[in-house]
This record gives C-alpha cells, sequence and structure tokens, in this order.
C-alpha cells in the first residue's frame, strides 16, 4: 500500500495536486452559486477521481500490478484511503466557503457543513469505487451514472416518505458523518472482491 500511495502523492504529486484543488475549488464556490452550485462538490468529488483511474488504465498501471506482489486488498486499500483524504479535504473546504459567504455563519454551522459534505462524498464513494471495480477501469461513465442515479432516487424516496426528517437529519450531521464512514469501510471488501475476481489489466 505504501508503494501505491508513493506513487501518487510523490511520483504523480503534479497530477494529485492539480486534482485537489480542483476539488476544493468546487467546493469553495457553492455558497456563490446558489442552490445549483450544491451539485459541484458531488460531481466534482466523484468526476475527478474516477478520471484517475481512466488515466492509469490507459498508461498500463493495472498491467503492471498484476506483476508485483501485491494483494488485492493493499490495491484497493490505498485507493480508498486517498479517497477518503480527499472527501476530508473537501469537506474542510466547503466548510471554509461557507465561513467566507455572506451573511456569515457561525463556526458550528460551518463545521456541521464541512461534516455534512464530507458524509454525503463518502456514502457516494462507498457506491462508486466497487461499481468500478465491478465494470472495469474503461467504463467510467457506467461508473458515474449509476452511483449519481442511485443517489438521486434515495434522496427522492427519502423526501417523499418524510421531507420534515430528512432535511431534520441535515442538522445532526455527526450520526450522518457516522453512518456515511461506516458505509464506505463496509464497502472496502466488496471492491476488492470486485477487482480480484475481474482481475484488472
Amino acid at each position: 500500500m505504501r508503494a501505491l500511495l508513493y506513487k501518487d502523492l510523490v511520483v504523480n504529486w503534479s497530477n494529485t495536486l492539480l486534482l485537489w484543488a480542483v476539488a476544493g475549488l468546487a467546493c469553495l464556490l457553492p455558497p456563490w452559486l446558489g442552490l445549483e452550485g450544491l451539485l459541484l462538490p458531488l460531481v466534482f468529488g466523484l468526476t475527478l477521481p474516477l478520471l484517475l483511474f481512466s488515466q492509469e488504465a490507459k498508461e498500463g498501471w493495472y498491467q503492471l500490478l498484476l506483476q508485483l506482489p501485491l494483494a488485492p486488498r493493499a490495491v484497493v486499500g490505498a485507493r480508498y484511503l486517498e479517497a477518503a483524504l480527499l472527501c476530508l479535504w473537501m469537506g474542510a473546504c466547503y466548510g471554509l466557503g461557507q465561513a467566507l459567504s455572506r451573511p456569515r455563519p457561525g463556526l458550528g454551522a460551518c463545521l456541521a457543513a464541512g461534516a455534512l459534505a464530507v458524509a454525503i462524498l463518502l456514502a457516494l464513494h462507498a457506491v462508486a469505487l466497487p461499481l468500478l471495480y465491478a465494470f472495469g477501469p474503461g467504463e467510467i461513465l457506467p461508473a458515474l451514472l449509476a452511483t449519481l442515479g442511485l443517489a438521486a432516487v434515495v434522496s427522492w424516496l427519502a423526501l417523499s416518505i418524510d421531507e420534515a426528517a430528512f432535511f431534520g437529519l441535515a442538522g445532526h450531521p455527526l450520526p450522518l458523518l457516522g453512518a456515511g464512514a461506516a458505509l464506505f469501510l463496509v464497502s472496502l471488501p466488496v471492491a476488492v472482491g470486485r477487482y480480484a475476481r475481474r482481475g484488472w489489466g
């Protein structure tokens, strides 16, 4: 796992820095874009990491991995760790964007907004990453559309059942953060199984 993290964070630091910079900017802008701006963190948070998968596939990275003595859990675990760090970074930027907006919210509201963003992004990645490992690195669009479609359906059902309860949960981000983190961790062995079974390369 350390070798894979070294590849992304040190060898390919320029691509990683650009990815994080764009993702952070997408989280700083929503307060100035209205309701539609809330989609930016979701779309960028999912699309950019998936594009990284596609680029690695074109470079033959996954073919090289088959020749290295690395367990599937190490390969997938490294990607999950990077995804978790990206979600935390984007949540921090989203909270900062709220703090810079007008009227200025309190510190508690900014922290709550950041925690809620992390929870949502973790939950979306918990769906997107196993789907990507199931489809393969060349099928980015189906994985992205399936994830966003599932998120839209779940949100619509929740609003249809009890709109007040749905928005009430947004005021208590810590339970949602715990649920998102739990779902993210539970999806890890699923993604490992998909990666090992498909035999990427």
